[in-house]
């Protein structure tokens, strides 16, 4: 099959919906399909057509003029799908904004399978499928996108908030990010009883305000006020934040216990020197770090918001938290601490749970199915929520 990926925005990114994109197309190209990432030309020094790991990528040029920009690329992607659109087999959109509508307005001519991926708040906080959001426009753009023949949703909660911006029951396939889960080895520092008394936490993301991570330092500041000594907390990440977090940790006086490690490589590697991990975000779609921590055996503690209760089992695969709740965060961390064998038993649970919803492959057969117009809602596998 002939696959056209749709990115609208910068590719190749460190965002989840890049990476994800990234890791399927090179998955579909080793069975031997062709794919074509097409992004909007964001960066001028980067060509129109590139290579991004033995990816073929199309970057759409257009017109650069203030508060015309977004209309111009609009136009100019709407030109190329018109040319182009219909030497592909299939089209699945990897977030729902610009490239999405336009592939609705043109989905009865195009005549091939097309799926969105809604991967965020993006979309639902104001954005193309906010169905609070009752202008004219914002309606025209709702009836567009439910043209498209699917809607592949991280969690049950995006599936409420897409049936509640119009679509079919029919139309939701509730399916997770894929993972290569053979990347990722069970933790040595947990699950191979590597002689430390020191638990170590782990967190690697953006450092962003939408990641309350200031919660996570006062957690930690917490535990050292309460005589939990034998922690350790390991930041992975970099962003607008990281200056504020090291002085919050420093004024905290836990500088000895919060390492910052900045942008890191080698993930799995990373995850391999811990026995939890802790996120505390306010919100998430499903989120691509927490599924890699959980493939690790590490035990997690998350906040309980869209994507997390859908792979975590409340008490069995890992314990679930209200946002900014400091003090059921700090509990749980101070049980992690003291029971090495609730972290492990955690932490099997964890991984076996990604596997049960994340594996790489089975995530790319569905999508196949869906490629092929051959998808079936009523006989597929329950998958996420509909599988407790």
């Amino acid at each position: 099959m002939r696959i056209l990926f749709l990115v609208d925005g910068y590719y190749p990114g460190i965002g989840g919906a890049e990476i994800q994109a990234t890791l399927l197309a090179k998955t579909l190209i080793q069975r031997g399909h062709q794919v074509l990432v097409v992004a909007p030309h964001l960066e001028p020094d980067l060509p129109l057509n590139d290579t991004w790991e033995d990816i073929p990528v199309k970057r759409i040029a257009y017109i650069r003029i203030p508060k015309l920009s977004n209309l111009f690329y609009t136009i100019s992607f709407a030109i190329f799908m018109i040319r182009h659109g219909r030497e592909y087999d299939a089209y699945h959109i990897h977030m729902v904004h610009k490239m999405a509508s336009v592939v609705g307005l043109l989905r009865p001519w195009l005549g091939r399978p097309a799926l969105a991926k809604v991967s965020g708040a993006t979309e639902f906080e104001g954005g193309v499928l906010d169905f609070r959001q009752g202008a004219f426009y914002n309606r025209w753009v709702r009836k567009l996108l439910m043209r498209l023949d699917y809607f592949q949703s991280l969690s049950s909660f995006s599936k409420a908030q897409i049936l509640a911006a119009g679509a079919r029951e029919d139309q939701v396939i509730t399916l997770a990010n894929g993972l290569d889960t053979a990347r990722f080895e069970l933790s040595p520092a947990l699950h191979l009883e590597q002689e430390t008394n020191e638990t170590v936490f782990a967190f690697c993301g953006r450092l962003e305000p939408v990641k309350a991570l200031p919660v996570l330092i006062q957690a930690a500041a917490r535990l050292k006020e309460s005589g939990n000594l034998n922690f350790k907390l390991n930041i992975a990440g970099d962003g607008d934040e990281e200056k504020n977090l090291i002085q919050l940790a420093k004024s905290l006086g836990v500088s000895d216990k919060v390492n910052f490690h900045g942008r890191i490589a080698d993930v799995p590697l990373f995850l391999s020197q811990a026995h939890a991990y802790v996120q505390v975000s306010r919100y998430e779609g499903l989120s691509n770090s927490v599924i890699e921590a959980m493939c690790s055996g590490l035990a997690p503690v998350l906040t309980r918001i869209s994507g997390n209760e859908d792979l975590v089992v409340q008490g069995e695969s890992g314990y679930l938290i209200d946002v900014d709740d400091i003090e059921t965060l700090v509990k749980h961390m101070t049980a992690l601490i003291q029971d090495r064998e609730l972290c492990r038993r955690l932490g099997l649970a964890a991984r076996a749970r990604v596997d049960q919803l994340c594996e790489l492959n089975s995530v790319v057969d569905t999508l196949e199915t869906v490629y092929r117009g051959e998808y079936n809602i009523e006989v597929a596998k329950p998958l996420l929520a509909e599988s407790l």
